[in-house]
């Protein structure tokens, strides 16, 4: 699943897009406005909107998108069930509940998609924020797969990265800005592939660099002074011109995560190193000696408990003749 942020600023010509007739749009799900007919549901979105007359961007719309794999074999009905459950997981990992929002469901793609719309003035009159969104809805969308069992749609990008022709949205990308978003994703999914067999196998941001210099990835730990130290409070993976900062390439990459692999993979080091050195210690020349004369008499007897048993020999006392008198003649 996919979920596509982008912040607008009047309600009534997205509304008109996503309810016409063309796209053969069917209303999923409303809260707090009127889904009979564009006009009614975007004078209840600018009514609401009116709040907060000086927020520019009020408008929140969200492309929710399903792979082709998650639809097939299923019917109009269960498809639209599966888009309306995920934007509701969506929504409350996003923890956008207290606002108004419409879901409209269009038939014109090859694969199925619905439009989330949401006012960012909420029922309070209270602005919700759009800050790092567009992360956010990356990791709300990935909670959504959980929890639903849907088909990770981070992983199918990491298997296009690892094409050596282009990824279907590179395909697909006809302006430079579309162009330059298609890099950005297969770059994105390249140096998560780079990264993740590092985890538990390296013991600090340095190593770490060794590793995947090789792949073109430049690993640049962010700093600050502590005390008497410095202390890594992020990291950021460049690689093609673009930077991303390790949550950005995945939760698992963010610096918090790789410090707690590094501790790991050195308590391992310690433990293994250890045993090694038991191990050193136990054949020393002495110890040596002493395992091959244990050893020497362990087969010595092992040699004489399978030896087999020979027979008693009965003895038997030899006849005794008559003896003759001899005679001796001069």
């Amino acid at each position: 699943m996919t979920a596509k942020t982008k912040t607008g600023k009047t309600f009534p010509g997205l509304v008109k897009y996503a309810m016409q007739e063309c796209k053969e749009a069917r209303v999923l799900g409303a809260e707090g406005v009127r889904s009979d007919s564009v006009a009614h549901m975007a004078a209840d979105f600018d009514f609401q909107r009116d709040k907060r007359p000086r927020l520019g961007n009020a408008v929140l719309h969200v492309a929710i998108s399903l792979p082709k794999e998650e639809a097939a074999g299923k019917t109009q009905e269960q498809i639209g069930e599966m888009l309306r459950q995920s934007a509701e997981v969506w929504r409350k990992e996003m923890k956008i509940e207290n606002t108004q929002w419409a879901l409209i469901q269009h038939f014109d793609r090859d694969h199925s998609h619905a439009h989330l719309i949401i006012n960012r003035v909420d029922n309070n009159g209270q602005t919700i924020s759009d800050k790092f969104i567009g992360k956010r809805s990356r990791e709300a969308a990935q909670e959504v797969e959980r929890q639903l069992g849907l088909i990770s749609a981070e992983q199918r990008g990491r298997d296009h990265a690892k094409q050596a022709g282009p990824t279907p949205s590179q395909q697909k990308a006809r302006t430079p800005r579309e162009v330059r978003q298609a890099d950005w994703h297969r770059t994105r999914h390249e140096v998560a592939n780079a990264l993740a067999p590092q985890q538990g196998k390296t013991g600090s941001f340095d190593d770490l660099q060794t590793k995947v210099v090789w792949d073109g990835i430049v690993v640049k730990p962010l700093q600050h002074k502590k005390g008497d130290g410095l202390v890594v409070y992020g990291v950021v993976f460049s690689k093609n011109g673009f930077d991303f900062k390790g949550s950005e390439v995945g939760k698992e990459f963010s610096a918090s995560n790789w410090q707690k692999s590094f501790e790991e993979n050195c308590t391992q080091l310690s433990v293994h190193k250890d045993a090694a050195q038991q191990l050193v210690d136990a054949f020393t020349v002495g110890a040596l000696g002493q395992l091959f004369a244990d050893g020497a008499k362990q087969a010595q007897e092992k040699q004489q408990r399978s030896a087999p048993i020979q027979p008693a020999v009965q003895v038997t006392q030899a006849p005794v003749l008559p003896q003759k008198g001899f005679e001796f003649s001069l």
